[in-house]
């Protein structure tokens, strides 16, 4: 965004990157505010902060090893109807 707004020609266009860049700084600083409040982002105490980094890994990589789906992903079988015996027929 910034390369973009030096080298645009355009005053309009200049004053549109210019706002799209210091709403994205305000939304980046509002984010990081919020994370510091829940004491999720800890920015300067980088032992605290490499904990919980440590915490997210391992969290991440236990619900990578979850088996969220059942072995057999075939849906025949798993309906007691089809979808369009309400109205009389097996137009599905």
């Amino acid at each position: 965004m910034s390369i973009a707004l030096t080298e645009t020609a355009s005053p309009d266009v200049r004053a549109l990157l210019r706002n799209h860049l210091n709403q994205g700084i305000a939304m980046h600083q509002e984010i990081t505010e919020l994370m510091i409040r829940k004491k999720w982002f800890h920015p300067y105490e980088l032992n605290e902060q490499y904990q919980l980094d440590q915490l997210s890994a391992k969290n991440t990589v236990m619900i990578g090893q979850m088996n969220l789906f059942p072995e057999d992903t075939s849906r025949k079988g798993m309906f007691d109807r089809t979808p369009d015996e309400h109205i009389g027929g097996h137009k599905a």
